[in-house]
């Protein structure tokens, strides 16, 4: 079972970085009508978040990964690396909550770890949503080979 939780939180990663690879590096500072998140500060955002359920749900000491700052949202390099760094650290904490039969105790939540897996998987496609709309809205229309790509779990 823990095997399935990797392979479909990997695919999730793998669209992520699909999606950052498609945007130009100006791109990243693309707001929706000029106001909320950069695209960058949306992907920054993702990495953060990780970083909260690693120490909330994950109780994994997250202090030696590097929380990304307002302005080093539209360093492409950076928001690639440090995807990399929260992803191999979610697909152990996914690991570990399967052994413990699910996620407990961390603000009153009791939950089985597909719930928990199915929760992360929204809120990253969300952002991924958020951040196609943006750019859509400045001119900067994804690849037909990204927009249909996302879709084809079997070949990512």
């Amino acid at each position: 079972m823990a095997n399935n939780f990797a392979e479909t939180w990997e695919i999730n990663n793998r669209i992520n970085l699909m999606l950052l690879e498609s945007i130009a590096e100006e791109q990243l500072a693309d707001k929706l009508n000029g106001g909320g998140k950069s695209v960058g500060a949306q992907i920054a955002h993702i990495h953060q978040a990780r970083l909260f359920w690693l120490d909330g749900y994950g109780k994994i000491d997250v202090s030696s990964m590097e929380k990304i700052a307002k302005d080093q949202t539209e360093n492409k390099t950076l928001l690639k690396e440090c995807l990399g760094i929260s992803n191999l650290a979610m697909i152990d904490m996914f690991e570990k909550l399967n052994e413990k039969g699910g996620v407990t105790g961390y603000n009153n939540l009791q939950s089985p770890l597909i719930t928990f897996l199915g929760y992360t998987l929204a809120h990253e496609a969300h952002h991924r949503g958020q951040i196609m709309l943006t750019l859509k809205s400045n001119g900067h229309l994804p690849d037909k080979a990204l927009t249909f790509g996302i879709w084809e779990w079997g070949k990512i």
